[in-house]
């Protein structure tokens, strides 16, 4: 296998040596990652320039996983895509770090050092490495650019830490922080959500009813904000489901509470008309209407 950089629009083709087949399972596994412009760390009260969540297989991720992760991906000869990403930039950012919010890519692994891309496009992309040194995963990045494409931004620090084995739920659709796709199957964020539908006045409700899916972030400020100051102001079972049990671990919580309204609007649409049944738990406070 070879990492290799297209730059399609100079006609260049700049690629790696092989990887060792002894390393993939040594080193498959999901892994947060925050990316700076000076030293930082998880648990930093700041949000960095772009975060997310990099997933490291062992094996050649299947075609029709690639398509549903990237559509757009275009591969160098030979490449094998083991390795996918999500995330996300602030809007302050001078990174192409996580640019596209999702994607796949080939990885090489030589001399305990892991590189691999987060962003490609025809004439631009990032390539980050990291170390791997004992208990800690740490590395640099840099972004890339032909001609007029050339971004001009500073290398970036680049920590970064195991959270689990690989896992491309991590990557099933663009995320906005370590927000994990699996809690939202968790029993306290569904009761949660019983919660919220219960909460909702008439009008509200039928807001719900009248929204298509792609409106659903008319209900950030309004319908969101009451998730958040429910479930997210405290480590509440919502937030930990989410976010882990580390109260002082970045937790993107308009995501997360997002991801309960985004529930919800499809049991109220599933419901129809309907009255939601009644929660046992004490509901919380209702949304007026239009607040958004």
């Amino acid at each position: 296998m070879s990492f290799c950089r297209i730059g399609v629009a100079i006609g260049m083709l700049a690629c790696a040596g092989p990887a060792h087949a002894d390393d993939a399972p040594r080193i498959a596994g999901s892994y947060e990652v925050l990316i700076c412009k000076s030293a930082c760390a998880f648990g930093d009260p700041a949000t960095p320039p772009a975060l997310g969540v990099v997933v490291v297989f062992d094996k050649p991720l299947p075609g029709r996983a690639i398509a549903g992760i990237d559509p757009y991906h275009f591969g160098a000869p030979g490449e094998k895509v083991r390795l996918c990403y999500s995330g996300m930039q602030s809007d302050t950012a001078r990174t192409l770090a996580f640019a596209t919010k999702r994607g796949v890519s080939a990885w090489q692994f030589d001399k305990h050092q892991l590189t691999f891309e987060l962003a490609r496009s025809i004439d631009a992309g990032y390539e980050a490495s990291l170390s791997f040194d004992g208990k800690t995963v740490h590395g640099t990045g840099n972004s890339w650019g032909a001609g007029v494409a050339a971004p001009g931004f500073s290398p970036d620090i680049i920590v970064a830490r195991r959270v689990g084995p690989a896992d491309m739920s991590w990557c099933a659709k663009s995320t906005t922080g370590f927000i994990d796709p699996r809690a939202a199957d968790n029993a306290a964020v569904q009761r949660a959500v019983r919660e919220f539908i219960a909460s909702l006045t008439p009008p509200v409700r039928r807001e719900f009813l009248h929204a298509a899916k792609t409106d659903l972030a008319m209900f950030h400020f309004g319908a969101g904000s009451s998730v958040r100051a429910r479930y997210f102001t405290s480590n509440t079972a919502v937030r930990r489901a989410f976010c882990g049990n580390n109260r002082r671990a970045f937790c993107n919580i308009d995501a997360a509470s997002m991801i309960i309204v985004e529930k919800a609007w499809e049991r109220i649409h599933a419901a129809g008309d309907r009255a939601a049944p009644a929660a046992r738990a004490k509901p919380a406070t209702a949304v007026p209407a239009r607040s958004y």
